[in-house]
Protein backbone atom coordinates (compact mmCIF):
# COMPACT_ATOMS: atom_id res chain seq x y z
CA UNK A 1 0.00 0.00 0.00
CA UNK A 2 2.81 2.27 0.50
CA UNK A 3 4.32 2.09 -2.80
CA UNK A 4 0.45 2.79 -4.16
CA UNK A 5 0.78 6.18 -1.92
CA UNK A 6 4.07 6.78 -3.58
CA UNK A 7 2.58 6.60 -6.93
CA UNK A 8 -0.48 8.50 -6.40
CA UNK A 9 1.28 11.28 -4.60
CA UNK A 10 3.99 11.45 -7.98
CA UNK A 11 0.48 11.45 -10.11
CA UNK A 12 -0.27 14.86 -7.75
CA UNK A 13 -3.45 13.27 -6.06
CA UNK A 14 -4.54 14.96 -2.89
CA UNK A 15 -2.74 13.66 0.21
CA UNK A 16 -4.52 13.72 3.56
CA UNK A 17 -4.43 11.96 7.56
CA UNK A 18 -7.48 11.29 8.29
CA UNK A 19 -9.69 8.83 11.13
CA UNK A 20 -12.19 6.73 9.83
CA UNK A 21 -15.02 5.42 12.29
CA UNK A 22 -14.66 1.98 13.47
CA UNK A 23 -18.31 1.02 13.07
CA UNK A 24 -18.84 -0.93 9.66
CA UNK A 25 -21.44 1.77 8.71
CA UNK A 26 -19.55 4.59 8.21
CA UNK A 27 -16.88 2.49 5.95
CA UNK A 28 -16.49 5.53 3.26
CA UNK A 29 -16.85 8.55 6.08
CA UNK A 30 -13.74 9.79 7.57
CA UNK A 31 -12.67 13.03 9.84
CA UNK A 32 -10.07 14.76 8.09
CA UNK A 33 -7.02 15.45 10.27
CA UNK A 34 -4.30 17.54 7.92
CA UNK A 35 -3.90 18.42 4.24
CA UNK A 36 -0.56 17.81 2.68
CA UNK A 37 -1.50 19.19 -0.85
CA UNK A 38 -0.98 18.05 -4.43
CA UNK A 39 2.85 18.16 -5.03
CA UNK A 40 3.86 15.56 -2.80
CA UNK A 41 7.47 13.71 -2.72
CA UNK A 42 8.27 10.19 -2.08
CA UNK A 43 10.88 11.95 0.89
CA UNK A 44 7.68 14.03 1.73
CA UNK A 45 5.38 10.45 2.28
CA UNK A 46 7.99 8.74 4.24
CA UNK A 47 8.44 11.69 6.65
CA UNK A 48 4.34 12.30 7.34
CA UNK A 49 4.13 8.27 7.82
CA UNK A 50 7.24 9.07 10.22
CA UNK A 51 5.57 11.66 11.79
CA UNK A 52 1.81 9.55 12.14
CA UNK A 53 3.97 6.96 13.73
CA UNK A 54 5.35 9.25 16.07
CA UNK A 55 1.98 10.76 17.10
CA UNK A 56 0.85 6.94 18.16
CA UNK A 57 3.71 6.43 20.36
CA UNK A 58 2.96 5.88 22.73
CA UNK A 59 -0.27 4.66 21.09
CA UNK A 60 -3.52 6.41 22.42
CA UNK A 61 -5.96 3.81 22.26
CA UNK A 62 -9.41 4.42 20.03
CA UNK A 63 -10.34 7.74 19.75
CA UNK A 64 -13.76 8.76 21.48
CA UNK A 65 -16.35 11.55 19.98
CA UNK A 66 -19.52 12.79 20.54
CA UNK A 67 -21.24 14.16 17.18
CA UNK A 68 -24.38 15.30 16.49
CA UNK A 69 -26.41 16.63 12.73
CA UNK A 70 -26.05 19.81 11.45
CA UNK A 71 -26.20 21.55 7.84
CA UNK A 72 -23.78 24.64 6.91
CA UNK A 73 -23.73 26.77 4.12
CA UNK A 74 -20.94 27.31 1.87
CA UNK A 75 -21.69 30.15 -0.54
CA UNK A 76 -19.37 28.71 -3.45
CA UNK A 77 -20.49 24.99 -3.53
CA UNK A 78 -24.10 24.52 -1.69
CA UNK A 79 -24.79 22.95 1.77
CA UNK A 80 -23.10 20.40 3.79
CA UNK A 81 -24.39 18.04 6.15
CA UNK A 82 -22.45 17.08 8.81
CA UNK A 83 -21.63 15.33 11.98
CA UNK A 84 -19.84 17.66 14.08
CA UNK A 85 -17.54 16.38 16.59
CA UNK A 86 -16.67 17.08 20.12
CA UNK A 87 -13.69 15.36 21.76
CA UNK A 88 -10.80 17.27 23.30
CA UNK A 89 -8.63 13.73 23.01
CA UNK A 90 -8.69 14.05 18.96
CA UNK A 91 -8.22 18.14 18.99
CA UNK A 92 -4.67 17.19 21.03
CA UNK A 93 -4.00 14.29 18.71
CA UNK A 94 -4.00 16.70 15.66
CA UNK A 95 -1.72 18.81 17.64
CA UNK A 96 0.70 15.81 18.15
CA UNK A 97 0.13 14.62 14.53
CA UNK A 98 1.00 18.74 13.15
CA UNK A 99 4.13 19.25 15.26
CA UNK A 100 5.85 15.56 14.27
CA UNK A 101 4.89 16.90 10.62
CA UNK A 102 6.09 20.28 11.34
CA UNK A 103 9.56 18.53 12.83
CA UNK A 104 9.85 16.29 9.66
CA UNK A 105 9.58 19.54 7.35
CA UNK A 106 6.40 18.93 6.08
CA UNK A 107 3.99 21.59 5.50
CA UNK A 108 0.46 20.69 6.46
CA UNK A 109 -2.01 23.18 4.76
CA UNK A 110 -4.54 24.52 7.61
CA UNK A 111 -5.48 27.91 5.39
CA UNK A 112 -8.97 27.18 6.57
CA UNK A 113 -8.66 25.84 10.46
CA UNK A 114 -9.48 22.96 12.03
CA UNK A 115 -13.37 22.56 12.59
CA UNK A 116 -13.65 18.55 13.78
CA UNK A 117 -16.33 16.66 11.26
CA UNK A 118 -17.61 13.86 9.26
CA UNK A 119 -19.04 15.49 5.81
CA UNK A 120 -22.41 13.06 5.14
CA UNK A 121 -23.56 15.19 2.29
CA UNK A 122 -22.85 17.84 -0.10
CA UNK A 123 -25.81 19.32 -1.69
CA UNK A 124 -25.60 21.63 -4.49
CA UNK A 125 -26.45 25.10 -4.51
CA UNK A 126 -30.13 24.45 -5.93
CA UNK A 127 -30.74 22.12 -3.14
CA UNK A 128 -31.46 23.95 0.26
CA UNK A 129 -30.08 22.62 3.08
CA UNK A 130 -33.17 20.61 4.77
CA UNK A 131 -32.40 17.16 6.65
CA UNK A 132 -34.10 15.53 9.80
CA UNK A 133 -31.79 16.11 13.28
CA UNK A 134 -29.99 12.72 14.06
CA UNK A 135 -29.68 11.84 17.41
CA UNK A 136 -26.16 12.10 19.04
CA UNK A 137 -23.85 9.25 17.98
CA UNK A 138 -20.79 8.17 19.45
CA UNK A 139 -17.98 7.25 17.39
CA UNK A 140 -14.88 5.30 17.75
CA UNK A 141 -11.62 6.00 15.26
CA UNK A 142 -9.53 3.25 15.47
CA UNK A 143 -7.23 3.83 12.77
CA UNK A 144 -4.86 6.64 11.46
CA UNK A 145 -5.47 6.87 7.90
CA UNK A 146 -2.86 8.29 5.46
CA UNK A 147 -4.76 8.66 1.76
CA UNK A 148 -3.67 9.80 -1.64
CA UNK A 149 -5.92 9.09 -4.00
CA UNK A 150 -7.91 5.31 -3.34
CA UNK A 151 -4.82 4.01 -1.12
CA UNK A 152 -5.12 4.08 2.05
CA UNK A 153 -2.43 3.06 4.82
CA UNK A 154 -4.47 2.45 8.39
CA UNK A 155 -2.12 2.83 11.32
CA UNK A 156 -4.08 1.05 14.30
CA UNK A 157 -4.90 2.87 17.25
CA UNK A 158 -6.47 0.27 19.00
CA UNK A 159 -4.12 -1.25 21.86
CA UNK A 160 -5.55 1.30 24.23
CA UNK A 161 -8.98 1.09 25.82
CA UNK A 162 -11.05 4.47 24.56
CA UNK A 163 -12.09 7.34 26.46
CA UNK A 164 -15.75 6.74 27.45
CA UNK A 165 -17.87 9.29 25.49
CA UNK A 166 -19.92 10.06 28.01
CA UNK A 167 -17.43 11.91 29.78
CA UNK A 168 -16.94 14.30 26.93
CA UNK A 169 -18.69 17.64 27.59
CA UNK A 170 -21.02 19.21 25.02
CA UNK A 171 -21.20 22.82 24.33
CA UNK A 172 -25.04 23.07 25.33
Amino acid sequence: MIDKLFENAAAGRGFWAGLFPADPGYTETHTTLAHFGRSVSAAQVERVLTACRRTLDPTPGPLAARSWATARMDQKAGSVIALLLESPALLEFRQALLQHCGACGVRVDDRFGYHPHVTLRRLPRSEPAEFTAADRVDLRFEALSLVCGEARLDLDLRTVVAADPDQISMPF
